[in-house]
């Protein structure tokens, strides 16, 4: 899949085309997906993936490769794939281990961010890998084109404390708190939400898999994963917008 032929010599209808460091780099697209441009930047401590002119992760650790750009590479196919997927909606969630953090899309996996990862980004090696992996599905989900939003909603948005895990959610899911979803009292199960915090404008992506919350003056409750982006986990309440970007059912 990744080459260093010039781009005329592997035309192919249809074209995932990757830019790392001058050289175009391409893997067949599948007829329902849109053509999106991966692009590696390499600068003196790290390496940039970016989609479309927008930084996704910077790598500024090789994590047992012999350059950034290798590793960078790596990640970079493991997101192509993700890219071409026809699906619709996708379980974005984080496995948290000791010292590590890997990022899955369904089965799927991402990366791994290393608590050396963190370390370089002043960072922890689960906030960082949350951070990426929301980046990664704010672009899967065409947050920043132009999008059509089906409802729009603001509200106090609360989050599902980890005394939750393991227990059965309305979709029959398990409760996972690195998982990118929450409960909402009538959106139909799997709609995909834009959550927006008002007072900073951090943004995260979710999955209604539950329904909730119960208290009337809250609109939507999210998972710790969420709440951790939207950085709220602490104070457990924010007001926030709340748009739906797929419907579910």
């Amino acid at each position: 899949m990744f080459c260093c032929k010039p781009f005329a010599e592997e035309r192919i209808n249809k074209i995932l085309a990757l830019v790392i460091c001058g050289l175009v780099i391409t893997a067949p697209a599948t007829e329902s997906a849109a053509e999106e441009l991966i692009s590696l930047e390499s600068q003196s401590h790290y390496c940039s993936i970016n989609m479309e002119g927008r930084t996704i992760l910077r790598i500024r650790y090789g994590g047992g490769y012999s350059t950034l750009e290798e590793r960078a590479k790596v990640i970079a196919q493991s997101l192509a794939k993700l890219f071409k997927n026809s699906q619709k909606i996708v379980n974005f969630h984080v496995v948290w281990e000791k010292d590590k953090a890997t990022a899955y899309a369904g089965q799927h996996k991402l990366f791994t961010v290393l608590r050396e990862d963190a370390l370089v980004n002043k960072s922890d090696p689960l906030s960082l890998a949350l951070s990426w992996l929301n980046n990664v599905q704010i672009e899967f989900y065409r947050v920043k084109k132009e999008k059509e939003v089906k409802e729009i909603a603001e509200g106090i948005a609360s989050w599902c404390s980890n005394g939750f895990s393991g227990r059965a959610t309305a979709s029959g899911e398990i409760y996972t708190p690195y998982a990118f979803t929450a409960a909402h009292r009538t959106f139909p199960i799997g709609s995909v939400l834009l959550v927006t915090n008002l007072e900073d404008g951090r943004e995260v992506v979710v999955r209604v898999n539950d329904r909730g919350p119960w208290r009337e003056d809250r609109v939507v409750d999210l998972s710790l994963a969420a709440a951790k982006v939207l950085d709220i986990h602490e104070d457990g309440l924010s007001k926030v917008k709340v748009e739906v970007l797929e419907w579910g059912g």
